[in-house]
């Protein structure tokens, strides 16, 4: 399964602003982190990485600077200046050579990556996405969303047990986009899921269950290959 890591720890210094502890809380951690992902810094060496860039909330087709703007305007509307705190979450979802080999269409990735943004944007927070590919850490795509919601001006919570559950919902995302053959049979409860992801090891027989022991069963080794 396509693997999701939460970046910026408070507890190792962050190689995108160079703070330590900073929880992307300097000024400029935004400008540093989008023009990170989108490959666009100064003296720039691995353009040849990134694949595309999107989001959901934010205007991509104006460049690069017109993305910083919007996210620094948000945070300006509502005083984080003043506020103080975190600028931004930062998350990295990784696919294995093999999962991409089962999605079997890479613009596919494209559609998973608006989906994700779409899913903060749904609850107020705008998103961009950048699609990145190495021979060291393959296909993964890197999501940016906003702290401050823009509709109310709260701060975005995220508590230490939410990635287990963000991970299930971003599962179910690459499921949809699928969607269209190779899955087990739905029931109420469980989420449609690519053979490939979810399959019981004795002869490949999908197994229905609720859905976070469908979800357990894959994460912790119930699949086929």
């Amino acid at each position: 399964m396509p693997v999701l890591k939460n970046l910026g720890s408070p507890y190792t210094k962050n190689k995108y602003t160079n703070d330590v502890d900073s929880y992307y809380k300097s000024e400029d951690s935004v400008e540093k982190v989008i023009r990170y992902i989108t490959r666009t810094r100064k003296n720039e060496n691995r353009i040849d990485e990134l694949i595309s860039i999107g989001g959901c909330g934010v205007l991509t087709n104006n460049g690069v600077e017109e993305i910083i703007y919007q996210f620094n305007q948000t945070q300006l509307i509502y005083d984080l200046d003043n506020r103080g705190g975190r600028r931004l979450y930062h998350e990295t979802y990784s696919f294995s050579d093999e999962e991409i080999y089962a999605i079997g269409d890479i613009s596919l990735l494209d559609e998973i990556a608006f989906e994700i943004c779409r899913y903060y944007y749904l609850q107020g927070y705008e998103a961009i996405y950048a699609i990145h590919y190495s021979e060291e850490k393959h296909f993964h795509i890197h999501i940016v969303h906003n702290s401050i919601n823009f509709l109310t001006g709260r701060k975005y919570q995220q508590h230490w047990n939410d990635l287990i559950y963000k991970e299930m919902d971003f599962f179910n995302i690459v499921c949809r986009v699928y969607n269209k053959s190779n899955t087990i049979r739905r029931t109420n409860n469980v989420p449609i899921i690519p053979l490939y992801f979810y399959t019981k090891r004795n002869k490949g027989i999908p197994i229905e269950n609720d859905r976070y022991n469908a979800y357990k069963d894959y994460r912790y080794g119930y699949i086929a290959g």
